[in-house]
């Protein structure tokens, strides 16, 4: 399943990403990979980063894989600074992210 994010994940924002990622991730047809396609992320703060850790620790907890899609310039770099970059799974193009797991 992919998750196509746009815009700014902010505080504003991010209890709907989050919520509506879990409730998709809930339903009977999800597969065992979430992708979180985040090429058109303009913005993300640390509530924006929080939702997607916990996206990430719940969809582990559930035995599916979370990939990070192409992530962008502004989300690689906080990924990078807080160090998530070494836990999540990051992916530079959305077709690797389908093909297989880093």
């Amino acid at each position: 399943m992919v998750v196509y994010i746009d815009g700014e994940l902010y505080h504003r924002t991010a209890d709907r990403l989050r919520d509506h990622v879990l409730t998709i991730t809930t339903t009977p047809h999800c597969s065992d990979r979430v992708i979180l396609d985040l090429d058109q992320v303009s913005f993300c703060d640390s509530s924006g980063l929080s939702a997607l850790v916990t996206v990430w620790k719940t969809v582990r907890a559930r035995r599916s894989d979370l990939v990070i899609s192409r992530p962008s310039g502004v989300c690689r770099r906080i990924l990078e600074r807080t160090g998530l970059d070494q836990y999540l799974t990051l992916s530079p193009t959305l077709r690797r992210a389908l093909a297989h797991p880093d």
